[in-house]
């Protein structure tokens, strides 16, 4: 005979299992978690290096390029064209004010004057005759008016062709000395087109610079600067600052005058066109923006001008990414902003970071 098995306590003994074991894997998560997050918290900070980020400032012992030349410096031409017959002086050569520098083929011009006088006198000699015959009324007044409307017409054409010839020589504008001989004799020229250049030696010896606009900002009329030349310092003093930035290069002309002092002909003798530099007498670290300096291995990444580097929080002794604006380079050191003043970034280890981990700071 068959035994009848009940089913309910069947299904209470299974259900009473399957809770156990349920327990029993929920507690062993719960020990798992546990180690985890002992393990983590006994896990040793990463070392890193940190740094304060510096301002963007100008310091006096920054040194620009100048070129010397001279205040009064002239490039002498031809106001007509042709081809020179003459040009005789040299490059260094002192010349007087007034002298004869060079001259052209004289030719053409002579011709046209000689011309334009032919003309003023068979005119001239009309317009007698004609007043004896307007008397006789022999001519009318209108052809006796037209003659001498003529006759004006030919001496302002004489006068053209009398200045064209006397154009056709060039003298020195000042006393000076020539800085370059830039045409041969026999070579043709074109009006305005530079045959020598003469420089007053006179005038004052002037530098000229271009600097960043932010240190243009700083100087004035007067301010003080040294001039370098060679293994010879020079005091000078700025006579204008240019109020036109060069949009290429973001940099303004300055041009600083070298006084002469008694005693010294070293300034005085320097050649136009020498190259040197100047020092400004700017204060130390006058600061130009709120631009902030970092070092390039604190910056993690860069795409588009902007970037992250890792913030130190002070508190927890942890590092957070913060997002920067990448400005470009200053020297060796990279231009950012978007910092608060005063935090530390991390650079040194910074690439084994990650967000919200725990560091420690290697002190120098």
């Amino acid at each position: 005979m068959n035994q009848f098995v009940p089913i309910k306590p069947l299904l209470v003994a299974t259900s009473g299992r399957v809770l156990l074991l349920s327990l029993a894997l929920l507690l062993a998560a719960c020990t798992r978690q546990s180690n985890s997050q002992t393990q983590d918290a006994a896990a040793p900070a990463i070392p890193v290096k940190t740094v304060q980020p510096g301002p963007v400032t100008r310091q006096s012992a920054e040194v620009f390029p100048v070129t010397i030349v001279r205040d009064r410096e002239s490039g002498v031409s031809f106001r007509v064209g042709g081809v020179i017959e003459a040009l005789n002086i040299r490059a260094g050569q002192r010349v007087e004010a007034g002298q004869i520098i060079a001259t052209l083929q004289s030719t053409p011009y002579a011709s046209s004057r000689a011309r334009a006088e032919k003309d003023v006198n068979k005119l001239q000699n009309a317009a007698r005759r004609n007043e004896e015959l307007v008397k006789a009324g022999a001519v009318s007044d209108a052809t006796r008016d037209d003659t001498e409307d003529a006759l004006a017409a030919a001496r302002a054409a004489l006068d053209a062709a009398r200045y064209d010839e006397n154009s056709a020589t060039i003298r020195a504008p000042f006393a000076g000395v020539v800085l370059s001989r830039d045409a041969e004799v026999g070579e043709t020229v074109a009006p305005g087109q530079r045959v020598v250049r003469i420089a007053d030696l006179a005038s004052p010896l002037i530098a000229k610079a271009s600097v960043p606009v932010q240190v243009a900002r700083g100087l004035h009329t007067g301010h003080t600067a040294q001039l370098h030349v060679g293994d010879a310092s020079f005091a000078a003093t700025i006579r204008t600052v240019g109020a036109l930035s060069d949009p290429k290069t973001a940099t303004v002309t300055i041009d600083l005058t070298v006084p002469v002092q008694r005693g010294s002909e070293a300034a005085t003798a320097i050649p136009s066109g020498t190259p040197g530099s100047v020092s400004f007498d700017l204060k130390l670290g006058v600061k130009t923006s709120d631009d902030m300096l970092l070092p390039p291995e604190a910056l993690l990444e860069s795409k588009g001008g902007e970037g992250s580097v890792y913030v130190l929080d002070t508190r927890n002794s942890v590092a957070h990414r913060t997002a920067v604006k990448v400005l470009g380079f200053e020297g060796e050191l990279i231009r950012i902003a978007g910092l608060e003043k005063g935090v530390k970034v991390l650079t040194t280890g910074a690439g084994f970071v990650s967000e919200g981990q725990k560091v420690q700071e290697i002190r120098p």
